[in-house]
């Protein structure tokens, strides 16, 4: 073989082999699972399956946070489900799952419903987005149930299988505490922050499934930790920003007022000099009545 052949052999080696350590390095050493995610669909009379489809956004968001799980574009599925005059709602069985899954690349495809979700108050349950019922504030609570379903695209048959609960209180905190929002999705409130949690306890499942391993768990309880704790320094910033109002000083009392010495002689004879005034006034009446005499003496004269 020619040296140049062999530097065009390792070349074309090096583009081969490059993109899969890349993936490896990117997934702390372990090839990717490819995986796809079918919309979720219905099984209760009281959700739609509009709404239900937007469970699949949740379970996104949460498996992305695995490095051992590369989530197939949900594009491309949509593309192959038009391409095999499939509907969007979700509603297929697992062979046309994993037939949906070798057209867009897949090692496996997860399915899922959501078969019950009701309010409780005052322990009666009360179906939800139906009628408008008069419900109390007390004791509100939502629980959420999901059912879930791994095909493997190869075989086309289900290798794992399992239902979780979640439920949640009026008193639970936001959905942003859990590291995920779904502002985007048709739940809200209470009722997402159930299937959130039914979601999350799905999800660890589902990697260890897929990759041996739950990195997922260890995630979940961090981002749980850190959302508490940044609600507590929001709380005491919160209490420490608060002014309090400032005391009022009273008004400086009245001077006052100098009152006038009182004449005083010491035990010498000498005047104080307290009494310098009352001394100079009862001289002047001694002047005045000395010069009134004097003219009554000049006059007789």
């Amino acid at each position: 073989m020619s040296r140049y052949s062999k530097f065009a052999a390792l070349a074309l080696l090096a583009v081969m082999i490059f993109p899969a350590m890349s993936a490896a390095l990117d997934s702390g050493g372990l090839e990717r699972v490819r995986l796809g995610i079918m919309r979720f669909d219905s099984k209760t009379y009281d959700v739609p399956d509009r709404m239900a489809a937007s469970i699949t956004d949740i379970f996104g968001r949460f498996l992305f946070k695995s490095k051992g799980i590369m989530l197939v574009e949900r594009e491309r599925l949509d593309d192959v489900m038009k391409e095999l005059k499939l509907g969007m709602s979700g509603l297929v069985d697992e062979d046309t799952a994993a037939e949906i899954g070798r057209l867009a690349g897949c090692d496996y495809m997860l399915m899922g419903s959501i078969t019950n979700l009701a309010r409780a108050s005052s322990g009666v349950a009360v179906p939800l987005f139906v009628v408008p019922v008069s419900v109390g504030t007390a004791n509100q609570k939502v629980k959420a149930t999901l059912d879930v379903r791994l095909v493997k695209v190869e075989t086309g048959e289900i290798v794992f299988a399992e239902t979780a609960d979640g439920t949640a209180s009026k008193s639970d905190t936001a959905l942003s505490a859990y590291g995920v929002g779904v502002s985007n999705s048709e739940f809200g409130g209470i009722e997402g922050t159930a299937i959130a949690k039914a979601t999350m306890s799905l999800a660890p499942q589902i990697e260890k499934e897929l990759t041996g391993r739950d990195t997922l768990t260890k995630i979940f309880e961090a981002e749980a930790k850190s959302a508490k704790s940044k609600k507590g320094k929001d709380k005491s910033a919160g209490k420490s920003a608060s002014v309090s109002r400032p005391k009022k000083k009273k008004a400086p009392e009245p001077a006052e007022e100098a009152q006038e010495p009182e004449a005083s002689q010491e035990p010498d004879g000498t005047i104080s000099a307290s009494s310098v005034s009352d001394t100079s006034d009862s001289q002047s009446a001694d002047d005045f009545e000395k010069m009134i005499r004097s003219r009554s003496r000049k006059k007789k004269k």
